[in-house]
């Protein structure tokens, strides 16, 4: 977590890097580039006093009923036909 202050508030700190870059000679070499973002979860804040006022808002609410959520357990890729899925 950041909380930028001053000048650095205006700095993208998704754009920060982990290791020296190589050569930039196209487009497709900013691919190689080691990104924070990549090793790293960022979250920037715009001020400490935020996240007091944050938990300020929030309620504590409890659920009437009970959830469970079930999802699609095959992200990404080519679909397979339903009867191969059901084969597994």
């Amino acid at each position: 977590m950041a909380v930028p202050a001053g000048p650095l508030q205006s700095l993208p700190f998704s754009m920060l890097v982990a290791s020296p870059p190589p050569e930039i000679k196209s487009d497709a070499d900013y691919r190689k580039v080691d990104w924070l973002a990549r090793r790293y979860a960022l979250s920037v804040l715009p001020s400490v006093s935020s996240i007091q006022a944050f938990r300020q808002f929030t309620k504590n609410n409890t659920a009437q009923e009970p959830f469970a959520g079930f999802g699609d357990p095959l992200i990404g890729g080519a679909a397979a036909p339903r009867a191969a899925i059901a084969a597994r």
